[in-house]
């Protein structure tokens, strides 16, 4: 009563603004962008994977490019420590084939192993084999965090799994920079504004651009091709316990 009143006195009060999450996870989407969203994690239109369609049967070609991609473009930062390399043996590559790719990958050290060093003999960094575990470039948190502007890059193990959009978070989190933050959404130096993240401020800048690899097979490298082969990639490890 006492606001009410102060109103009809004074002729005006002061509107306060706030912005919130309330959308996550909701049926309708993100409110307020022009490209209708079904829900956190999946473009409207785009919910047509390869995977779901063959009843979780993966394209052998699609996980080829999908390693590429995971090689160049997340290996730098992110891990997928709960599998190993040779999950895609006889799948992907041929097993001579995926230990030449190995070269392309950040050196494991015994760090990275906790205890192995001392049953192994392992003192110094090392070319990654395919018997190793996906583990991140950092060996704590810690160093994670001071190489990346105090932000730890998740382990990707089981990220697409479990996630509100499943295989869709990825793909729309790599291709959903071009978004411009809503008015009064003052986005930090350093850090970026993406819808598909959940506090729509993310540290990771973009990662992928048009013809930023050359994909052995031809296919043409586009930023949403990448971004389809890393989703598919990063389904099939975080299944891969499902039969495939």
């Amino acid at each position: 009563m006492a606001i009410a009143n102060s109103t009809l006195l004074n002729g005006h009060e002061e509107a306060e603004a706030w912005l919130f999450r309330d959308d996550v996870g909701a049926p309708h989407g993100i409110k307020g962008y022009e490209e209708q969203v079904n829900s956190v994690g999946m473009h409207h239109g785009h919910s047509h994977w390869p995977s779901e369609i063959t009843w979780n049967t993966y394209n052998s070609a699609t996980l080829r490019r999908g390693f590429k991609v995971f090689q160049r473009a997340c290996q730098g930062c992110h891990g997928a420590m709960h599998q190993k390399y040779d999950l895609l043996v006889d799948k992907g590559f041929k097993q001579s084939e995926l230990i030449k790719k190995m070269i392309y990958l950040p050196k494991v050290h015994p760090g990275h192993q906790k205890h192995r060093g001392d049953f192994f003999q392992e003192w110094d960094f090392r070319q990654r084999v395919i018997h190793d575990r996906m583990w991140p470039p950092y060996m704590t948190v810690h160093q994670a965090k001071n190489a990346n502007m105090g932000v730890w890059p998740p382990d990707l193990s089981k990220v697409l799994s479990h996630s509100p959009g499943l295989i869709n978070y990825s793909y729309n989190l790599l291709t959903g920079y071009h978004y411009n933050p809503p008015f009064g959404l003052d986005v930090p130096e350093g850090r970026y504004f993406n819808p598909y993240y959940d506090h729509m401020i993310i540290a990771m800048p973009p990662q992928l651009h048009d013809g930023m690899i050359e994909y052995e097979d031809g296919t043409p490298a586009s930023a949403p091709q990448m971004a389809h082969d890393v989703s598919e990639y990063l389904m099939f490890v975080s299944r891969a316990k499902v039969p495939d």
